[in-house]
C-alpha cells in the first residue's frame, strides 16, 4: 500500500484517547503477520516486534500515538440534547456547527454540535464555553436519546479525507493519522530486509493527547538504545503563526528534525545527516522546551536511550479539518527508512553521557 492509501483508511478510523481499539484492531489485522510477535499492554499500546538473528544487538524502538482529540458525553437533558467535555486540546471555536461521530453500544453514531445562533445570543461577540454547546442526535427527549447514546460514549469531529492542490490534503486527527502512516509503512517496507543487529520494536501509543500517558507506560517493559518518535508540527506558512517563536515551517518543504531539550543531539545529528547525504529534503525547527510528544515521556524515563522526533508540517493542528503535503509524509519515510537501516550497521553513543561517578571521561 502507499503513503496516500494507509492515510485514506486510517483516516476512517475513529480513535479518540483511550479509546484505541479500532486502530489496534486494524494495525494487527493488516500488519502483524508482517512481524515476529505483537502485543498489547494494559494502557492500551501496541507493540509489533521483528527480531535481528544476531545474538549480540541494539533494540530500536520506533513510535507514533494512535488516539485523536475527541468528546465524551456527560449529561443528557431532558430534551434530548447532550452535554459533552473535551478530550484533549481541542478548541471549542472549531466546534459549533461541527458533526461528530459518537462511538456507542449501537455502533456509530452521528450527531451536530449545536450552540445558540448570533442572531439570538444575548451578547454578541462573548467568548463560547464548552458549557454552551451540545451535542443533537436527532431525538426528541431524554429518553429517547439514553436508549441510544450513554454517558461516558464517546466521539471525534469527523470529515472525509479529500484532496487539494499541490499534493496537500486535509483531513481529521493528521495528528497523528501521519505518525502511524510512517509507521506502518516503514514497518511494510523493511519486513524482508535482514536488520540482523536489530531489535525492531514499532509501537503504537495510547492516550497520547491526555499528558503522554501511553508513552509513559513504555519504559517499564523496554530498555531501548535507540527510540525515534513520528509525529506532526506545527507549519508557519498561514497568518497568525509566530515564526520568531515556531520559525520558519512550510507545507511541501520536507519533514521537520526539530532541535530540542528532549531529544538526542547525537542522533538527531545522525538523522539528519542522513537526509542531507542523500538530499532529501527537510527542515529544522528549534525548541527551547520539550516538544510534548511521545518523545517527552521516553526521554523522562529512559536513562540510556538515545532520543530522536522526525515530524511532518501540519496546518491548523486541533481543528477538525487539518492539512498535511503527501510528499512531506513520504519523505520522513524515505528519511526513517535510511536510517534504521544505518543503525544496524553503526553504533551510535551519546558522548560522556554515560560517565560513572568517579571516573573521568577519555578524550
Amino acid at each position: 500500500m502507499s503513503v496516500r492509501d494507509i492515510l485514506v483508511k486510517l483516516s476512517e478510523i475513529t480513535s479518540p484517547s483511550s479509546n484505541e481499539e479500532m486502530m489496534r484492531q486494524y494495525i494487527m489485522s493488516n500488519f502483524g503477520a508482517m512481524v515476529d510477535k505483537f502485543s498489547t499492554d494494559a494502557h492500551g499500546n501496541l507493540f509489533l516486534m521483528k527480531c535481528g538473528r544476531n545474538k549480540v544487538k541494539k533494540t530500536l524502538m520506533i513510535v507514533a500515538h494512535m488516539d485523536d482529540i475527541g468528546i465524551i458525553v456527560t449529561y443528557i437533558e431532558e430534551n434530548g440534547l447532550a452535554r459533552f467535555d473535551k478530550i484533549g486540546g481541542l478548541d471549542v471555536n472549531t466546534l459549533i456547527g461541527q458533526r461528530v461521530n459518537l462511538l456507542t453500544s449501537h455502533g456509530i453514531i452521528q450527531g451536530v454540535i449545536g450552540a445558540v445562533p448570533p442572531h439570538v445570543k444575548k451578547e454578541n461577540g462573548q467568548k463560547t464555553e464548552i458549557s454552551d454547546l451540545w451535542i443533537d442526535i436527532g431525538a426528541t427527549n431524554k429518553h429517547e436519546t439514553s436508549t441510544i447514546l450513554s454517558i461516558g460514549d464517546v466521539g471525534v469531529m469527523k470529515y472525509e479525507f479529500s484532496e487539494l492542490l499541490g499534493n496537500r490534503v486535509t483531513l481529521s486527527a493528521a495528528d497523528n493519522k501521519v505518525g502511524i502512516t510512517i509507521l506502518m509503512s516503514a514497518l511494510s517496507n523493511l519486513r524482508v530486509k535482514e536488520l540482523d543487529n536489530l531489535d525492531i520494536i514499532y509501537i503504537a501509543t495510547s492516550q497520547e493527547e491526555i499528558g503522554l500517558r501511553g508513552a509513559s507506560a513504555l519504559c517499564q517493559e523496554y530498555q531501548p538504545d535507540y527510540a525515534i518518535v513520528l509525529d506532526v508540527t506545527h507549519s508557519s506558512d498561514y497568518p497568525g503563526i509566530k515564526k520568531a517563536i515556531y520559525g520558519d515551517v512550510k507545507l511541501g518543504n520536507g519533514p521537520v528534525i526539530p532541535i530540542s531539550a528532549d531529544s538526542s543531539k547525537v542522533l538527531q545529528s545522525f538523522i539528519r545527516g542522513i537526509a542531507t547525504r542523500n538530499r532529501i529534503p527537510h527542515q529544522i525547527q528549534a525548541f527551547a522546551r520539550p516538544t510534548g510528544t511521545d518523545l517527552n515521556a521516553i526521554q523522562l524515563r529512559q536513562q540510556h536511550t538515545l532520543t530522536g522526533l522526525i515530524c511532518v508540517p501540519c496546518r491548523y493542528m486541533h481543528s477538525p479539518n487539518e492539512v498535511v503535503s503527501i510528499k512531506d509524509i513520504e519523505d520522513a519515510l524515505d528519511i526513517l527508512t535510511r536510517s534504521i537501516e544505518e543503525l544496524n550497521s553503526v553504533i551510535l553513543d551519546e558522548p560522556n553521557a554515560y560517565c560513572p561517578i568517579g571516573t573521568i571521561p577519555e578524550e
